[in-house]
């Protein structure tokens, strides 16, 4: 079963959109981390 050339229409924008989501989501989750981490530790 070879899928070349017969990708999903809707998987460039479902890429597009992932990469968006990583780029806002990971100061976001940066500065999560960084508030949660020391209130777990302490």
């Amino acid at each position: 079963m070879d899928k070349k050339g017969s990708a999903p229409q809707g998987f460039p924008l479902l890429f597009i959109i992932s990469s968006y989501m990583e780029i806002f989501l990971t100061p976001f989750l940066i500065n999560f981390l960084s508030a949660a981490v020391p209130r777990v530790l302490l």
